[in-house]
């Protein structure tokens, strides 16, 4: 599975995604950084296969326009925490299979 990490998305979590079998990566490293948000939603939906974002400015109801049966969004609701702490908290509410969040918005955390 495909996961793109938004700009807002702390990279520590990168190394949990790929431990659990996800090609992860972030708009940091491949040059989509600063991207609107609408532009950003399409390319990763013709990209990726999930799009894990912490922007509070998304609406479930504009996040639905962009999701399909391949594509999903999670918005992360993790308390903010230093890189280690945040990568753990993000690793204890993985699921052990990502397909869960395939064709739909999800929220993952408090």
């Amino acid at each position: 599975m495909r996961v793109l990490l938004d700009e807002n998305v702390p990279i520590d979590i990168i190394p949990v995604l790929r431990s659990r079998k996800c090609d992860a990566e972030s708009v940091n490293f491949i040059g989509w950084k600063g991207i609107q948000n609408g532009d950003l939603m399409k390319r990763a939906r013709d990209n990726f296969d999930l799009l894990i974002t912490r922007d509070k400015d998304f609406d479930q109801a504009f996040l639905r326009n962009y999701v399909n049966e391949s594509f999903g969004i999670v918005l992360l609701a993790i308390p903010q925490q230093p890189g280690r702490a945040y990568a753990h908290a993000f690793a204890a509410l993985w699921p052990p299979d990502a397909q869960v969040f395939i064709g739909k918005v999800s929220r993952l955390g408090v």
